[in-house]
């Protein structure tokens, strides 16, 4: 199945897409589950073009969720019942992606190729709704709700399978927690990020790491803006003295003008 779009000068052109990327990564998969985990962080089902590979992708999403093995053979079954297949070949179709299944290293290729394509057809998709809403909405819609609404689904398409999903297999869980034990031991401390200097913050938080989003509430004049300036000094502070280039310090204070 394909779909095209008209150019100003009225020749057509299919919207961008890989069928052979997303067969090679879907063969890929059914071969070793283990690699869904690996490209699950750069694509979901909504970037695959073809409907039938959406398809395979959330059954087998679905399948090793649930712990089982997603193989020709264990998705055979149900798309005999559900008879999704039969247009292009039946479960033949499963065998014929396992043998252009591609290798680990090709597979996230191949996922960021998806990524990509995907991207362009939501933007081609977005132009077409911004100019239609732009011609048929209401006379009272002001302009700049127009521009907000095209700049929110922008936003959303910019965002879409970027780390959306987190899913990582039990042993990799497993090993994370162990190099951070590994780590706290080798500091002797419970500090296992980045200290703070200040001995109770530490304590609770286990120091500063990665993605971490800490906010610091209070009433006015209670002292967070001192706080602040004095967490991101010591962090500095501590590795200048260690001369750790991995942590560094970038402080932004804005205040309101009236």
């Amino acid at each position: 199945m394909s779909t095209s779009f008209q150019l100003q000068n009225n020749t057509l052109k299919e919207l961008p897409h890989n069928i052979e990327a997303e067969q090679g990564i879907l063969g890929a998969i059914l071969l070793n589950n283990e690699i869904f985990f690996d490209i699950s962080e750069t694509i979901n089902v909504e970037h695959f073009y073809e409907p039938v590979h959406k398809l395979i992708f959330d059954v087998i999403g679905k399948m090793i969720s649930k712990g089982q093995i997603a193989t020709p053979i264990t998705l055979k079954s149900f798309f005999e019942v559900e008879k999704n297949l039969e247009e292009i070949g039946g479960s033949n179709y499963l065998v014929r992606l396992a043998n252009s299944a591609v290798s680990l290293d090709y597979a996230k290729n191949y996922a960021h190729i998806i990524y990509n394509l995907a991207v362009r057809r939501g933007l081609y998709e977005l132009g077409g709704k911004v100019q239609h809403n732009a011609i048929e909405s209401e006379i009272e819609t002001k302009p700049e709700d127009l521009i907000e609404e095209a700049e929110k689904n922008l936003y959303q398409i910019s965002e879409k399978g970027t780390s959306q999903s987190q899913i990582q297999t039990f042993q990799t869980s497993v090993e994370e927690a162990i190099e951070l034990a590994k780590k706290a031991f080798e500091k002797d401390s419970s500090v296992v990020g980045i200290s703070s200097d200040f001995t109770d913050l530490d304590a609770k938080l286990g120091g500063f790491h990665p993605s971490d989003l800490i906010i610091i509430a209070g009433r006015p004049s209670m002292g967070k803006t001192s706080l602040a300036t004095n967490i991101a000094f010591n962090i500095a502070r501590n590795a200048h003295i260690s001369k750790d280039m991995n942590e560094s310090v970038l402080f932004f204070l804005i205040r309101n003008v009236i």
